[in-house]
C-alpha cells in the first residue's frame, strides 16, 4: 500500500537586492541646474523691468535714473533742476513768465547760438510756455507722441524728416516722448534736433538738443544724459 507523501517544501526566492545608493553628486548637480536656472530667470526679468523703465512710470520708479557728473542747474522758478557736462555753459531769459535756458558746449558756441553748431551742441529747455490747455483739439493732451509730433511741427516746421522712431520714456516719473530729426542747417550745414516733450501736470516742457550732423554721434549721449536728468522740483 501507497503511503501519502506530502510535497516537498521549496524555500522562499530570495529578496531582491537592495537599490544602489543614490549618488549625492548627481543630487547636487540639479540643484545647481535648478538654481542657475532660477537665477537666470530672474535675471531676465530684472533686465526686462529695467529696459521698461523709461516706458512704464511705476518701474520708473523702481529705477530711478543715476545722477550724472557734471554740474547742477537749479531753477525753483522753471520748476526743475538739470544737471550738464563740465566745461558747458548757459544763458537763462525769462519772458512773460516762461523760461528759456540755453546750454552749451562752449563759450563759441553759445556766442553765436544762432547759427546751428559746429564741433559743439546746445541743449534749450523751454518751461512754463506751453501748457496742454493750448494744443488744438485734434491732438490728444494725454498722448506724449501726439504732442511731441504736434510740438515738433510748430517748431520745426515741415522740413523736418525723422531719422528715428519717436518713443515713449518717462522722466523724473512723468510722460514723455522723444524724436530726432534731420533739418536744414544755417552755414549749408545739416542740422540734427533731438526733441523731447515732458507731459509735467498740465504743463508741457520742450527740450531741444541740437549739433550739426557730423557732431551728432559724439554729442548724442551728452544730450541724452541731459533730458534724462531733469529733475522736476515739487
Amino acid at each position: 500500500m501507497d503511503t501519502f507523501q506530502e510535497p516537498a517544501l521549496h524555500p522562499p526566492p530570495p529578496p531582491p537586492p537592495p537599490p544602489p545608493p543614490r549618488s549625492r553628486g548627481k543630487v547636487w548637480l540639479g540643484i545647481g541646474v535648478g538654481l542657475i536656472a532660477l537665477c537666470l530667470c530672474c535675471a531676465f526679468v530684472a533686465i526686462g523691468l529695467y529696459a521698461a523703465r523709461d516706458q512704464i512710470p511705476a518701474i520708473g520708479r523702481l529705477f530711478p535714473t543715476p545722477t550724472p557728473p557734471g554740474l547742477l542747474y537749479s531753477n525753483p522758478g522753471a520748476g526743475f533742476n538739470i544737471w550738464y557736462p563740465q566745461g558747458w555753459v548757459y544763458e537763462e531769459e525769462q519772458q512773460d513768465g516762461g523760461y528759456f535756458i540755453v546750454f552749451a558746449s562752449s563759450q563759441q558756441i553759445m556766442d553765436n547760438a544762432d547759427s546751428t553748431p559746429r564741433n559743439g551742441a546746445v541743449l534749450l529747455v523751454l518751461s512754463n510756455v506751453l501748457s496742454t490747455g493750448d494744443l488744438p483739439s485734434n491732438v490728444n493732451p494725454n498722448s506724449p507722441l501726439q504732442v511731441l509730433e504736434y510740438v515738433s511741427s510748430l517748431i520745426l516746421g515741415n522740413n523736418r524728416t525723422p531719422i528715428e522712431e519717436p518713443r515713449l520714456l518717462t522722466i523724473d516719473s512723468y510722460p514723455a516722448a522723444s524724436g530726432v530729426y534731420r533739418t536744414p542747417g544755417t552755414s549749408n550745414n545739416i542740422a540734427i534736433v533731438y526733441m523731447t516733450i515732458v507731459l509735467h501736470d498740465q504743463e508741457i516742457v520742450i527740450l531741444g538738443g541740437i549739433c550739426d550732423d557730423i557732431s551728432w554721434p559724439q554729442y548724442r549721449y551728452s544730450l541724452q544724459a541731459m533730458v534724462q536728468s531733469l529733475d522736476f522740483i515739487r
